[in-house]
């Protein structure tokens, strides 16, 4: 991007490996502090990464602007818009995964779409009754679901991942989400996860809240092609087994709170997959932590997970 190596700047050992730490985190060769510049959070700016904003300065404009503009388009577009370019329709419920890219995707349109201060449902929720008025890592998951991803797919009769995807995504992932958990802890659950096992976008998730109709209480779905055949549909509870039987790994969000993590519904996904000898992997903001197999990277907690 900048013309730079991936390692420039990095603290490595003689052999010109990267040198890491108890999280398999990367450190700079120069730790100092910038004297003038500081983040917005207020913390201040490494030296080395101010000193290569300010080299490449017009590069990385270009990239900021890029991105901005497309997720203002992408944010821009009102329910009925999005409802009109529905892309597919998946009768089976386990194939509705979503990937990576579709994730982050996601996460982008509802940062952009919840501006606080002001109501962003259509139409305008009554005073008290939407999550508008709190930070953006306030916002719940059952909020987003709510003010979101419901009134999306009753415009469109479909599930949000038939919005973004053109056809099937058989899921490896099966993403254990807290709905009465904060979203931005979710988004960034996915990104640690995603960076300790090397992911790449095309890598698919099953999340519920995307791949179900939310506006309906109990959905009929389509179950494998032989129920098809018998012109039977299943209850999601029965559908969930066969999601569990295809995916091959789990990632559970925990949630501070104990009460919203040791769920019945939690303790038995768990359960399916230690039973399955599959992978199981536990997720917060702050970090992951591998439980029945170390990450791609061979550390068993990337980031801090306490």
């Amino acid at each position: 991007f900048c013309g730079q190596s991936e390692l420039s700047g990095i603290k490595k050992d003689c052999r010109g490996s990267p040198v890491v730490d108890g999280s398999m985190r990367k450190s700079l060769e120069n730790s100092d502090f910038d004297k003038e510049l500081t983040r917005q959070d207020g913390r201040p700016e490494y030296a080395y990464e101010a000193g290569l904003y300010s080299r490449h300065q017009a590069k990385f404009a270009t990239l900021n602007n890029t991105v901005r503009s497309q997720v203002v388009v992408a944010s821009a577009l009102d329910i009925e818009q999005e409802a009109a370019r529905r892309k597919c329709t998946v009768l089976d419920v386990w194939m509705r995964g979503v990937t990576l890219a579709q994730l982050r995707e996601f996460g982008a349109k509802v940062k952009a779409w919840y501006k606080q201060g002001s109501c962003p449902c259509k139409p305008p929720c009554k005073q008290g009754s939407c999550p508008c008025d709190r930070p953006w890592n306030q916002l719940l998951v059952r909020e987003v679901v709510e003010h979101y991803i419901k009134p999306r797919n009753q415009s469109s009769g479909c599930s949000y991942m038939e919005l973004v995807a053109s056809g099937e995504q058989k899921p490896t992932v099966f993403l254990d989400e807290v709905f009465p958990g904060s979203f931005a802890d979710l988004m960034a659950c996915i990104e640690w996860y995603a960076e300790a096992q090397r992911l790449d976008d095309s890598v698919s998730f099953f999340a519920t809240l995307l791949a179900n109709r939310q506006d309906l209480r109990h959905e009929l779905l389509f179950g494998p092609e032989a129920f098809r055949e018998q012109r039977q549909r299943l209850s999601w509870e029965e559908n969930r087994a066969f999601v569990v039987a295809n995916c091959s790994a789990l990632l559970t969000m925990c949630d501070p709170l104990v009460e919203l993590t040791v769920r019945s519904n939690k303790m038995v996904t768990l359960q399916q997959f230690f039973e399955d000898a599959k992978l199981v992997f536990l997720g917060s903001k702050s970090g992951v932590l591998a439980c029945t197999a170390p990450f791609e990277c061979q550390a068993w907690e990337f980031g801090h997970f306490d």
